[in-house]
């Protein structure tokens, strides 16, 4: 993992980390939040750095048998 390229080629500064497409990085979000029944889905979605209605996507397919 490096920084991300801006326009002109240079870096950014920023780290961008490919992990939403992960299968089992969905699967560790979805068993993750089912462990913590305290928590809401927004707060283990910011934890996660990752959108709440993505981590609602992806707990509705896994309890469809879909992720």
């Amino acid at each position: 993992m490096g920084d991300a390229p801006g326009v002109d080629g240079q870096t950014s500064g920023r780290v961008v980390v490919m992990r939403h497409g992960s299968a089992e990085f969905k699967a560790d979000a979805v068993a993750l939040y089912v462990s913590r029944p305290e928590v809401t889905i927004g707060q283990v979605a910011a934890d996660l750095r990752i959108n709440a209605p993505t981590l609602r996507n992806w707990c509705r397919a896994a309890d469809s048998g879909r992720l």
